[in-house]
């Protein structure tokens, strides 16, 4: 998945990435919604039974209309961070994805707080459109209230995000170098691909990559 991601969305080839970064957020959201209002309930208010009538795909706007420009951004800013470590430090090679990564997510969560934020709101049914849910958040919180749990954000996805490319880095290269060295080992890699292909058929799914949606 890291590498149909990432060259779905740092190369012009064409590439089946972005459209596996929209399938599986659409797979996935009925889980994520549904942890959300369990999340949320207590005592004096079950949002498990009184979201029923909502929807589990409710608020999925928020995350499919900024996923893509989200990517874009942290790979922008990651591929940025690199270079400027490796010119002007003498940081270890492995540290620079590190660091490079966790920059980039720091940022990133400046737009991913609020999208979080307006996305559980409209999971729990509070608002019907992503503006009047803004709209709502602005009013009785003015621009803090985008940032609720903002910290907690922080101290989970920036670590987690600095230590995944410091493993998926060095393994891509590693990857690359087999490629060319073991000719068998690009077979592999394809059949692994084409398997992943087969999977994604069953679905009939594709944002954003080499086939179409099959035809009943």
């Amino acid at each position: 998945f890291f590498f149909q991601a990432e060259d779905g969305i740092r190369d012009a080839q064409e590439s089946r990435g972005l459209g596996d970064v929209y399938k599986r957020q659409i797979v996935y959201f009925p889980l994520d919604a549904l942890k959300t209002r369990l999340q949320a309930s207590s005592k004096k208010i079950n949002y498990v039974e009184v979201s029923k009538k909502v929807g589990m795909f409710k608020g999925i706007g928020p995350v499919i209309t900024f996923s893509f420009p989200n990517s874009v951004a942290f790979f922008t800013i990651y591929d940025e961070a690199k270079i400027q470590l490796k010119q002007k430090t003498s940081i270890n090679h492995n540290l620079i994805h590190l660091v490079g990564s966790q920059f980039g997510e720091f940022c990133l969560s400046l737009i991913n707080c609020p999208v979080e934020i307006v996305k559980q709101q409209m999971q729990l049914g509070l608002d019907k459109t992503i503006f009047a849910t803004a709209r709502s958040i602005h009013r009785l919180h003015g621009l803090n209230g985008f940032y609720v749990g903002y910290s907690a954000m922080i101290f989970r996805d920036v670590p987690f995000t600095g230590f995944m490319w410091l493993a998926y880095e060095p393994l891509k290269d590693r990857t690359l170098r087999l490629k060319g060295e073991l000719p068998w080992f690009d077979s592999v890699i394809n059949c692994l691909l084409y398997t992943s292909d087969a999977a994604d058929d069953l679905l009939c799914v594709d944002l954003g990559g080499r086939r179409v949606i099959k035809k009943k």
